[in-house]
């Protein structure tokens, strides 16, 4: 039995909504609020001759405050940005620990 998880098992064990499998994920914690994960796939760099290379796929993490109808945020605030998705998961275990422990109330 393997102990592997995808990046999407761990997102939606976390309470996110898969958005796009391996890229976007998203948690709505009050009325107005979303914590939101969005992946951004780089292509491999490559050197002189050599056609190999490894993708990277970096994540941001940032709560969205939506109060307009248009889907447009009126507030962003980005804690992680641009860091490999076992960065940004510890960043998100984190604050989901920190607001339960707060006892700030999510939907």
């Amino acid at each position: 039995m393997s102990t592997f998880r995808t990046i999407n098992k761990e997102f939606a064990s976390l309470g996110f909504l898969v958005g796009v499998p391996y890229f976007v994920f998203v948690k709505q914690t009050g009325k107005y609020t979303m914590l939101i994960v969005e992946g951004e796939h780089l292509k491999p760099r490559r050197r002189l001759g050599d056609d190999r290379g490894a993708s990277e796929y970096l994540y941001t993490f940032y709560k969205a405050r939506y109060d307009r109808e248009d889907g447009i945020p009126t507030n962003i605030k980005v804690y992680s940005e641009r860091e490999s998705v076992v960065v940004v998961l510890n960043k998100v275990r984190g604050h989901l620990e920190f607001l339960r422990d707060n006892g700030i109330q999510m939907k």
